[in-house]
């Protein structure tokens, strides 16, 4: 198979985690990769022909990134053992610039988004571990000392695969609700329970929209995309 456009399907995938990540991208390695069928000179120019194609576009959808793609044609590969589909890709690797904390919300921008490192819930449900505590408290603390800060508490899961709309049922909740929209809540309601106006804050479920790392192949990777953050409004 010799095509080198991208899908419908995959553009939106590709443009929505540009969108969730380009703030805190400092670096993009790209590496373009055929499969093991045809001769070598060919693939190699198949996979700088998708090097380029996914390079043109990032560069065409954020200013920013025009100055931190770095590309690699690498030819055939056969890392994905006989899976031909697999083999024929090319790779995205997002490094970030350092994390942001919420020690300081006042010096962050509107649109800023910060992840709530340590907030964990027990499985398929939206009850925090006593682990989460601590941030959880970090987090209305500094909301009491910075009046003029707003937030919305976006919530995230893991394992949609190509499936973006990925997400389960928390039978726990009341109403039930789709898991990353309850463990939103569950957040918001703790900050309300906490003393945090209740028009400073708001909460959404954004199931597997904008993982930070994709495809997902360890436990790493999806404990990075199964998480909450908040964005300054």
């Amino acid at each position: 198979m010799s095509k080198s456009e991208l899908s419908v399907e995959e553009l939106n995938k590709l443009n929505a985690f540009c969108e969730s990540n380009a703030k805190i991208t400092k670096e993009i390695i790209l590496e373009a990769y055929a499969d093991s069928t045809g001769s070598e000179a060919n693939n190699q120019a198949l996979s700088a022909k998708r090097m380029d194609v996914v390079k043109s576009h990032l560069k065409n959808t954020k200013e920013s990134f025009k100055s931190i793609v770095k590309d690699s044609a690498m030819g055939e590969t056969i890392k994905y053992g006989n899976d031909f589909q697999l083999n024929r890709c090319v790779e995205l690797i997002f490094i970030y610039d350092e994390k942001k904390n919420i020690n300081n919300l006042a010096a962050y921008a509107k649109g800023d988004k910060i992840v709530l490192e340590n907030i964990l819930f027990e499985n398929n449900a939206h009850v925090f571990l006593p682990s989460s505590l601590p941030i959880l408290k970090k987090l209305a603390e500094t909301l009491k000392q910075n009046l003029e800060v707003k937030i919305e508490i976006q919530g995230h899961v893991c394992c949609g695969g190509n499936n973006k709309d990925h997400d389960l049922m928390d039978e726990t909740a009341t109403p039930v609700m789709k898991i990353s929209e309850s463990r939103a809540k569950a957040v918001y309601d703790y900050l309300i329970e906490n003393g945090i106006e209740s028009g400073r804050l708001k909460y959404i479920g954004l199931s597997f929209k904008y993982p930070r790392v994709f495809p997902e192949n360890s436990e790493e990777d999806r404990a990075k995309n199964r998480r909450v953050e908040i964005e300054i409004l």
